[in-house]
């Protein structure tokens, strides 16, 4: 998974391009210029018969309020009397948002076929999504030359993602990051075709997701319990503006460790650390040995189910601090009942399997979360062959 200042450099690269070269990011499956270049004025026309597509209607507005800015200045290019009067788009399989929105998903088709030929360019593609990132090529194609014209050459540009998850992490929880700021964030995933934003929005430092069944969590975990959370609209508006640029959002809840901002509101979730039989004032990851600990969790994942509709959510499961389990006394007693000897990776997938279940049985009566966990506690032993679990991710 690309950080986000690996999204800022390739969008970067973009335009440090030579004047001569436009680079297309991602590089598209086949590309052929030619030399003949026509000009592409701002008020192209678009043909299309899908009035009820607002996905469509979104990309368009943007398409066009982005074909007045800059492009690659190529000076000496004129366009050889050619000029684009119309942008054809043809999505085979439709597209129709009067009853509901269409959402992306992990298996969306993102193909597309762009032509730019004899004044006319045509978009053909299987799903909206296609669509969408072909009107992204087309921007990346444009120049501008000495008279301001925009120019875009001749050509035929073939395209179908290599990978269907190309993704970004952003940590919310370590540096709040204001609502604004994670559009844009999103607005440049679009720019260069990624599709997927992981939204790790809970950690040690701070719990700023505004929970409906557990709102002290946020009023006593988060940096600010009104400037630095996300509420309800936050979230939806969030969703929402993600859709409209083929973005899926997946939530990410760490647990059992990074999770001493739920402590801070119920600290009888979490493990006390002891010195030599004595509490030393310390936590650790959450406590595997109470019931209390997965009805809590049971609530809570069930909210944020319902408020993510992707489909996947993440579970977490990295950098678990056993020596605090190790010096706790019921969770010592725990481990002798429960016959794990002194073998922690076992609670430790003791845990992570009762919350795999958790999310599994909370779209009964068929499940329709699918729960990602770090690759590290696979590592550990942690077996789930039986269970309706994938996309391994490996903690840096």
């Amino acid at each position: 998974m690309m950080p986000m200042n690996g999204v800022l450099l390739l969008f970067a690269l973009l335009f440090s391009c030579s004047t001569q070269t436009l680079a297309l990011i991602p590089k598209p499956t086949n590309y052929a210029k030619t030399t003949t270049a026509c000009n592409l004025p701002l008020d192209t026309k678009f043909q299309h018969d899908y009035p009820s597509c607002y996905i469509l209607t979104s990309c368009l507005r943007r398409f066009e309020s982005r074909l007045i800015t800059k492009h690659m200045p190529m000076p000496e290019v004129n366009s050889d009397d050619c000029i684009i009067d119309s942008i054809k788009i043809e999505i085979r399989n439709g597209c129709d948002e009067s009853e509901y929105g269409v959402w992306p998903s992990e298996s969306m088709d993102e193909s597309y076929i762009v032509s730019i030929l004899e004044g006319e360019i045509k978009i053909n593609s299987n799903e909206i999504w296609g669509t969408m990132r072909a009107l992204e090529t087309i921007l990346q194609l444009i120049y501008t030359n000495n008279f301001g014209e925009n120019i875009i050459f001749n050509g035929l540009i073939e395209d179908n993602p290599k990978y269907s998850y190309r993704g970004l992490l952003v940590n919310t929880a370590k540096y709040f990051i204001p609502i604004d700021t994670l559009r844009r964030t999103i607005d440049t995933m679009a720019m260069v075709k990624m599709n997927v934003l992981h939204w790790h929005i809970t950690d040690d430092e701070s719990f700023p997701y505004v929970s409906s069944v557990y709102p002290e969590l946020s009023e006593k975990g988060a940096f600010h319990p009104q400037t630095c959370t996300y509420n309800e609209l936050d979230i939806t508006s969030l969703l929402e503006y993600a859709r409209l640029r083929g973005v899926r959002v997946i939530p990410e809840l760490d647990t059992p460790g990074h999770t001493l901002s739920w402590g801070k509101a119920y600290p009888h979730l979490l493990t006390e650390c002891f010195d030599k039989s004595e509490p030393d004032g310390n936590f650790g990851p959450m406590n595997p040995a109470r019931q209390f600990t997965y009805d809590f969790l049971e609530n809570i994942y069930k909210e944020v189910i319902l408020r993510f509709p992707d489909g996947y959510i993440h579970l977490g499961g990295n950098d678990i601090y056993l020596h605090c389990w190790k010096s706790n006394p019921e969770i010592i007693e725990f481990m002798s009942a429960m016959q794990f000897g002194n073998d922690y990776y076992k609670l430790e997938a003791y845990y992570m399997e009762n919350l795999v279940q958790i999310v599994l049985n909370a779209t009964n009566p068929e499940p329709t979360t699918t729960p990602i966990i770090y690759q590290e506690i696979f590592e550990h032993g942690f077996n789930v062959s039986e269970m309706n679990c994938s996309d391994l991710l490996k903690n840096p």
